[in-house]
């Protein structure tokens, strides 16, 4: 992974490439003063020469000395319009074209105010993933050159900030890494190996411990059986759990939806586009990674995090448009499309994570294509049975870049759901409210007086084209937002 240190000043740093940065209105790229005058001249003479304009993305690359090779100055547009996004994206640029020319070392100032450093860290280490797939042989010739980044900043904290910054991208990229590997690799077997490798790099923080069919059978999860039936590979239900704070009664959980292949089972899906639906373990992919950077971290919080494991198969053995399952909390659930599978194993998730004394949740689930046609890859949808719960997740989403928007959750839709025979449907045949009408049915399973929040992200798990900072493929939100809001808690004594 790439090294991020930091430095107070220029001084003696020697590196294959500087990167500045200047507004379009600025008469000089910013932090040029604390540079050697002949550089500082031949940078300024040879944007007067190129008539360099700074609008958002643009580049200039001017050969440097021996100090420093190369310089690349990036455009950062109209300061009135700058913000912390405006960062991500000009560091994410600064490390695409570091690794495009294959220099090994980069030195680059925290553009604009030293409040953007995190933004600033942020944007380097999502620019340095990469997924190499699974050629025979490799493919060395396009992977990254950037070995090493020095971050120029009189903050206090940069250096711990930059230490703490890599801890949370380590667990981030192995989220992306399971999103991005295919459905016979990563299967319920293989997420349970993940999670007992976190356990193991912890193990005096952490425990682990894994359901598997029978367990689940003993403790009545007919809800999460139902959706493993269909397949041959065995489900799991993998539990985390870090007392980072004995003393304290709030206990967190994250439960990630662990569908690692999503055929729709007897409702199949269409064949075109199926095989994304490798991506259908995106929430479980990032409950775990947000475990791990907590544990990391050493955030003293506690945590729960579950892990929801199965296929959804149309086996001879799959559940059927008809059936009726009990999940483990005794309620009744009639199935009208196996395709609402995911659902179906949160629901048994949600009820052992308050047995286990959680109090305080988050779901995280690929849940409905509704959510990917009203907010498209830009906004994961949240529900939430708390106002303060939801505003805090919002709050920190805010801060982090990974927007996040409310949806209501009024009684009324759940009339949407109501069954004639038993407790409820597990989908609206009528696609009314398609995303809140999913909310409100794990909303069931939530006891009163516990706060829960339920994040749809069908649209922002995965990219299928570039989006500003944004690479094609996993994008391993919301593990930033999730981490940054316990750290917050953590500060609240939450």
């Amino acid at each position: 992974m790439l090294s991020i240190k930091t430095k107070k000043t220029y001084g003696q740093l020697k590196a294959n490439l500087l990167c500045l940065y200047t507004f379009e209105s600025a008469q000089k790229p910013e932090k040029l003063d604390s540079l050697e005058t002949k550089l500082k001249s031949k940078i300024l003479e040879s944007l007067k020469t190129f008539e360099f304009k700074a609008k958002a993305g643009n580049t200039l690359i001017i050969e440097g000395n021996q100090t420093f090779e190369r310089i690349l100055i990036i455009g950062l547009g109209k300061k009135r319009d700058f913000n912390a996004d405006g960062v991500r994206l000009a560091l994410s640029q600064a490390v695409k074209e570091a690794n495009r020319l294959r220099v090994e070392s980069m030195v680059t100032p925290v553009p604009s105010a030293e409040k953007f450093l995190s933004a600033c860290l942020e944007g380097i280490l999502i620019a340095d993933y990469q997924f190499r797939g699974m050629f025979q042989k490799g493919d060395k010739d396009r992977r990254n050159t950037l070995e090493k980044v020095t971050v120029i900043s009189i903050s206090v904290a940069a250096a711990k900030a930059a230490e703490e910054m890599q801890a949370v991208f380590e667990a981030i990229n192995r989220s992306k890494n399971l999103i991005n590997l295919p459905s016979n690799v990563v299967t319920p077997t293989y997420l349970e190996k993940e999670a007992t490798e976190i356990a193991n790099k912890y193990k005096k923080k952490v425990e682990l411990k894994v359901l598997n069919e029978e367990d689940a059978q003993k403790e009545k999860m007919g809800a999460f059986l139902a959706v493993a039936r269909g397949s041959v590979e065995p489900a799991k239900m993998i539990i985390l759990r870090y007392n980072g704070n004995p003393k304290s009664k709030v206990v967190y959980s994250v439960i990630g939806k662990g569908i690692t292949f999503d055929s729709g089972g007897i409702s199949l899906k269409p064949a075109t586009g199926m095989g994304l639906m490798k991506t259908d373990m995106s929430g479980s992919a990032a409950a775990l990674g947000a475990f791990e950077a907590t544990v990391a971290l050493g955030l003293k919080v506690n945590l729960i995090t579950i892990v929801a494991a199965a296929e959804n198969m149309p086996g001879s053995k799959a559940y059927r448009p008809g059936d009726i399952v009990t999940a483990s909390n005794g309620k009744t659930i009639e199935v009208v499309n196996t395709d609402a599978e995911g659902r179906m194993v949160l629901c048994d998730a949600l009820v052992k994570a308050q047995k286990l004394g959680a109090n305080r949740i988050i779901d995280i689930a690929t849940l409905t294509g509704a959510c990917i046609v009203t907010f498209g890859d830009t906004y994961t949808g949240l529900m939430s049975n708390d106002d303060e719960w939801a505003e805090a997740f919002l709050e920190s989403a805010r801060e982090t870049g990974e927007k996040a928007w409310r949806l209501p959750m009024d009684r009324e839709f759940f009339e949407l759901i109501k069954s004639d025979i038993c407790d409820m449907i597990n989908a609206n045949e009528n696609r009314k409210a398609g995303t809140i009408v999913g909310g409100k049915f794990l909303e069931q399973f939530v006891e009163k007086g516990t706060k829960w929040i339920h994040l749809d992200i069908a649209g922002t798990a995965y990219m299928e084209s570039k989006s500003g900072y944004r690479d094609k493929y996993a994008t391993g939100v919301p593990v930033r937002t999730i981490v940054n809001l316990l750290k917050q808690q953590q500060k609240n004594k939450g």
